[in-house]
C-alpha cells in the first residue's frame, strides 16, 4: 500500500528523447526520490506551521508522513534542514538562469537578468506554508541564516562558473553572498505587504548591494 508521501507523487512521464532503458529507470528513480523528499518537507512544514519548531519531534513528522525514521534521515540530517528545501530550489533556479544568459553579458548583469524573473519563486506550492512555519518556528533568525547560507552557496558556484573564476575568489564570494542577501532582503520587504511582484524588491536590494560589483574582475 502506498504511503501518504507516495500518494503525493505525480506519475513520471518518460522523456521520449531518452531511449536507454537504464537511463529511464534512473530518471524515474531520481524523480521519485525528489518527490518523497518534497512530500516529507510538506508534511513537516504543516506541523511547523501549527506549533513551534522545538515542540515538533522527528517522530511526529515521520508518523504524519507515514515514512520510516531512516527515510527521514536519508533526506534531512535534522528537522531544521526541512527549512532549506524551498530556498535551495529558488537559488538553484536563479543559478540556472544566470548560466543561461549569453556569455557576452557581464556576470553581475546576468544575475540581474535572472533575478528579474524572480516571481517564479512564488510559484512554489509550499511558499505560504513555509512562511507560516518560519513565523511560527520560534527560531526565525537561525533558520533565516541557514536559508541565506544555502542560497549563497548555489549562487557562488554559478557565478564562479560564469566568471571563469575559482569559487573561493574574493569577487565570486562577495557577489554570491551579496546576491543571496539581496534576495533575502527583497523577499522580506515583499512579505510585509504581499502586494505586487517580488522582482522589483529584489532588484532594488540587489542594486544597492551590487554598486561595487558591477565591474567584475
Amino acid at each position: 500500500m502506498p504511503t501518504r508521501v507516495e500518494r503525493r507523487l505525480c506519475p513520471c512521464v518518460p522523456d521520449p528523447a531518452v531511449s536507454d532503458p537504464s537511463r529511464l529507470i534512473e530518471s524515474a528513480a531520481q524523480e521519485r526520490r525528489r518527490a518523497v523528499g518534497r512530500g516529507i518537507e510538506h508534511v513537516a512544514l504543516g506541523l511547523f506551521a501549527e506549533r513551534p519548531l522545538a515542540e515538533v519531534t522527528v517522530d511526529e513528522i515521520v508518523s504524519a508522513a507515514d515514512v520510516s525514521l531512516r527515510t527521514f534521515y536519508r533526506y534531512f540530517s535534522t528537522k531544521e534542514q526541512v527549512f532549506i528545501g524551498l530556498p535551495r530550489r529558488g537559488a538553484e533556479q536563479i543559478a540556472r538562469d544566470v548560466l543561461a544568459v549569453p556569455a557576452s553579458v557581464p556576470p553581475f548583469e546576468a544575475v540581474e537578468r535572472a533575478v528579474a524573473t524572480a516571481d517564479r519563486l512564488l510559484a512554489d506550492e509550499d511558499l505560504d506554508l513555509w512562511m507560516a512555519a518560519l513565523m511560527r518556528s520560534g527560531a526565525t533568525d537561525r533558520l533565516a541564516r541557514l536559508a541565506l547560507a544555502t542560497t549563497a552557496s548555489a549562487l557562488t558556484d554559478a557565478l564562479a562558473t560564469r566568471a571563469g573564476l575559482p569559487a573561493d575568489d574574493p569577487w565570486v564570494e562577495m557577489a554570491g553572498s551579496a546576491t543571496a542577501s539581496a534576495i533575502t532582503v527583497g523577499i522580506r520587504r515583499w512579505m510585509r505587504h504581499r502586494r505586487g511582484d517580488i522582482a522589483p524588491h529584489v532588484l532594488a536590494a540587489l542594486d544597492i548591494a551590487g554598486r561595487g560589483l558591477r565591474a567584475g574582475r
